[in-house]
């Protein structure tokens, strides 16, 4: 049986269609901040970036991967404090 990602393979990898949400004229220079924060280890190893709003969660992974200076060969995951995972 073939993997659903299959047509979206290249020599290159996979093609990620991701699409950013437009942005109003009001939202271009605002941005979003995060502390990104390795667990499990001392002492702590963190990095705080900035990224513009209407990045979306591809671009979030490569900002991260960017900042810790990783190869896109480490685990990570995102999680939002207060919010509950639904159906």
């Amino acid at each position: 049986m073939a993997s659903r990602f299959e047509n979206n393979y290249t020599d290159e990898g996979y093609l990620m269609k991701y699409e950013k949400m437009p942005l109003h004229s009001s939202l271009k220079s605002q941005v979003f901040q995060f502390k990104v924060e390795l667990q499990g280890i001392e002492p702590k190893i963190w990095r705080r970036i900035q990224v513009p709003v209407n990045y979306n969660y591809w671009d979030l992974h490569v900002a991260i991967q960017d900042s810790m200076g990783w190869l896109d060969c480490h685990l990570h995951h995102f999680e939002i404090k207060g919010k509950v995972k639904g159906k």
